[in-house]
C-alpha cells in the first residue's frame, strides 16, 4: 500500500505540473482537473510498469 501511495503522490504532482504548464491551466481550472484524471487513470493502468521503472517492483 505504501508503494501505491508513493507512486500515486508522484503521479498527482506530475499531473498538476503538466496540467499547469502544457495545458496553460492553473489550480482550480478544468484543464487541471482533466489532466489529473487522465494521469491518474494512466497510472492505474500502467502501475506495474511504473513501479518497475522506479525500482519498487516486488
Amino acid at each position: 500500500m505504501n508503494r501505491f501511495l508513493t507512486v500515486g503522490g508522484l503521479v498527482l504532482l506530475a499531473c498538476l505540473f503538466l496540467g499547469a504548464v502544457l495545458l496553460g491551466g492553473w489550480p482550480g481550472t478544468g484543464c487541471m482537473v482533466l489532466a489529473c484524471v487522465v494521469g491518474v487513470g494512466l497510472a492505474d493502468v500502467y502501475m506495474e510498469a511504473i513501479l518497475h521503472v522506479l525500482g519498487l517492483d516486488r
